[in-house]
């Protein structure tokens, strides 16, 4: 059972390199395959290639069909040329075919990632408690009428249509898509016996690649390439189009590292002006600018961060395009007015990113990179099935799904609390129902470091500004505020539960004595893998294509072959698996057993350190000593007795803290864990 597994986009707690060093360098033919180039083609549309291209448009003619006349025209410019001779191009070669094709060029890069972390536990109905309490879910939410608000899940999941009647996630693959969906669904359609479902939630495949560099567009894959994520923003506008239309909101819970390449900061997507950017993230950003023309919501993952030397600052794109504002002329390249909105506050995407308990950013979070909203993103689940879909729950899935820390858990509780106020106030512009949310959140005592708005500072707004406030939403405070004047399809604020005082957080959780011994073997080692599957050694995983076999899904995200990829993603823990057991020999004394991740043998480990959900610091330093545990390294096995968190405290969750050490690298690391 792995009781604590977790990487950065989506995109979402820190996560270490697969080995005790820095992360492995990172370089331009790792990320960037010259066999696939983007242009901007000056003349538009596709020019026919020269020889050993293969030409085709970035949006399929079936999709462009259903955009607005201007938006076709612009997206006629974006073409796609896959190298189809043997080897790989030269770069003779691809500056022959940017001489050929007339226009900008550039590679398409595989660098886009889901923004969360996984952490599997049997204790889930008891996470699921708290994940809810933290997001303001209710148990269900009056139905007036109002219209489902579509929301495109563009992720790893492969499947379309709504999420309704499917039995299972991509099998084989991540389930990051499939949990971001299902946690946007809880939220807005937390039970259908009684009231009203306001989200239809549709998948769209964003990441399709496996680390092997195929497309894998059947059974979804781990990462994908901008060409990817633009195709699946485009699909989900023209699919609008063609259905009933009304409101959609695009989630991302995914993202890439604009500082990922220093030297060519355009060829990720520059921050500051997208427009100038390569036309790979270009074409992300034409794709989700066109989204807010036409009046749709886009919502993405503010990023998640890589531990030790290579963490990055600032947020990951598309989540740092918030800091590009909706202009009228930036609507008017498609042939669009700006949507009329009555806030000013108008930028062509909101970041959203994660809090814990205490409402103190995630210890995964991207330094610099806090937008003006964030939301509860620790332990992010949701059930499979709902008590009014017998079909799904006969299927034998009334479990969970994967578990994730990160922003992009963040961003699907936004998604979700969004699609229900829009349902309720359907007549509200886009950044008018953002600027509900905003408004009604709680502040949490910081300015933002991400917000659209022109001037001087990180933000563009002094820090005087009460419009860089940070605040904190939920369900519960977002439908309270856009209910207030019963304005829109509400019900009566009583309905809602507005005004009454929050409901206490739920109680420690409690686990079995029979589960604590399978967790804890005979010979005090801690098995961490409930997956069913066979995975390959350790001293093969590096190679998950090797001797045929699949890829182990609790290390794929460590893998090497694929980390270039998915880099500032997932990566090894401290401790793979480690349990806080209540010793009953006095209130909150517990017991801290563990493991040292094998990975990180030859490091050595010093300064351990709790941090409680409730905010508490403690110092382990003297349990070790007075244990004998002065010097642990990979592999090693502990078991810390006596660790007293006092009658003050009513934390279930803390993470865990070490200095890793090895030659001259230093730096902090840490692990979720569980209170039991």
């Amino acid at each position: 059972m792995r009781l604590s597994r977790h990487p950065l986009v989506a995109l979402f707690i820190p996560c270490l390199a697969a080995s005790a060093a820095a992360a492995p360098s990172v370089t331009r033919s790792d990320l960037c395959s010259e066999r696939r180039q983007i242009a901007w083609l000056h003349a538009g549309p596709c020019a026919a290639p020269i020889s050993g291209w293969r030409a085709s448009p970035l949006v399929p003619a079936t999709d462009r069909a259903d955009l607005p006349q201007g938006a076709q025209a612009h997206f006629d410019h974006y073409c796609v040329y896959d190298w189809v001779a043997q080897g790989s191009p030269s770069v003779a070669q691809v500056a022959a075919l940017s001489a050929a094709v007339g226009g900008d060029i550039g590679p398409d890069c595989e660098v886009v990632s889901p923004q969360g972390s996984s952490v599997t536990d049997a204790v889930w109905p008891q996470l699921l408690d708290r994940f809810r309490h933290g997001t303001g879910w209710r148990s269900a939410l009056p139905d007036t009428g109002g219209v489902a608000t579509t929301v495109a899940v563009l992720d790893a999941s492969p499947l379309e249509g709504t999420l309704r009647g499917r039995a299972t996630p991509n099998e084989g693959r991540s389930g990051h898509g499939f949990a971001v969906g299902r946690v946007i669904r809880d939220l807005a359609c937390p039970d259908l016996a009684a009231g009203g479902c306001f989200a239809r939630v549709a998948d769209r495949l964003a990441l399709p690649l496996l680390p092997s560099g195929q497309r894998d567009t059947a059974g979804g894959g781990y990462f994908g390439a901008f060409s990817d994520v633009a195709r699946a923003a485009m699909g989900s506008l023209a699919l609008q189009a063609r259905s009933a239309g009304g409101p959609l909101i695009l989630n991302l819970s995914i993202g890439w590292a604009p500082d990922l390449l220093p030297a060519t900061p355009a060829l990720l997507g520059d921050v500051a002006d997208p427009s100038a950017a390569a036309p790979g993230p270009r074409a992300v950003f034409d794709a989700l600018q066109l989204a807010a023309c036409q009046g749709h919501l886009v919502i993405a993952a503010a990023g998640n961060a890589l531990p030790g030397p290579e963490a990055g600052t600032g947020p990951l794109l598309p989540g740092g395009w918030e800091r590009a504002p909706l202009t009228a002329a930036a609507c008017a390249r498609f042939g669009l007015p700006r949507p009329p909105a009555s806030t000013p506050y108008r930028p062509t995407l909101y970041a959203v990113g994660g809090i814990d308990a205490d409402q103190q950013p995630l210890i995964n979070a991207r330094a610099g990179a806090e937008p003006r909203r964030v939301a509860f993103a620790s332990h992010g689940l949701a059930p499979y099935a709902d008590p009014a879909d017998p079909a799904l729950l006969a299927a034998g899935m009334p479990g969970p799904t994967e578990v994730y820390t990160g922003s992009s858990m963040a961003a699907a509780v936004t998604s979700g609390v969004a699609a229900a106020v829009w349902a309720y106030r359907p007549g509200l512009a886009a950044a008018d129902v953002m600027a509900a949310l905003w408004q009604s959140g709680a502040p949490v005592g910081r300015v933002a470091d991400v917000c659209a708005a022109p001037g001087g500072g990180p933000c563009g707004l002094s820090p005087a500004s009460p419009a860089r406030a940070v605040r904190a939403l939920s369900l519960q405070s977002a439908l309270c505020g856009a209910c207030a004047t019963g304005a829109g399809l509400c019900p009566p604020v009583f309905a809602l539960g507005c005004g009454g005082p929050p409901g206490p957080a739920p109680a420690a959780v409690a686990v079995p004595s029979a589960l604590l011994s399978n967790v804890f073997g005979p010979f005090g080692v801690i098995n961490d893998r409930s997956d069913p599957v066979v995975c390959l050694p350790d001293d093969v995983y590096d190679h998950p294509t090797a001797g045929g076999g699949a890829p182990c899904p609790d290390r794929q995200f460590s893998s090497p072959a694929a980390a270039p990829r998915v880099a500032p993603q997932p990566f090894d823990p401290l401790c793979p698996s480690c349990l806080m057991v209540d010793t009953g020999i006095a209130a909150r004394v517990y017991t801290l057993k563990g493991e040292i991740n094998s990975v990180y043998a030859g490091a050595t480990f010093q300064d351990f350190t709790l941090k409680l959900d409730d905010g508490t610091v403690l110092s382990l330093d003297s349990y070790l000593k007075a244990q004998g545990l002065t010097s642990l390294t990979g592999g090693d096995t502990f078991s810390i007795s006596g660790i007293d968190l006092g009658y003050s405290t009513t934390a279930t969750q803390a993470s865990l803290y070490a200095t890793l050490v090895k030659g001259s690298t230093t730096y902090v690391i840490d692990s979720p864990i569980l209170l039991y």
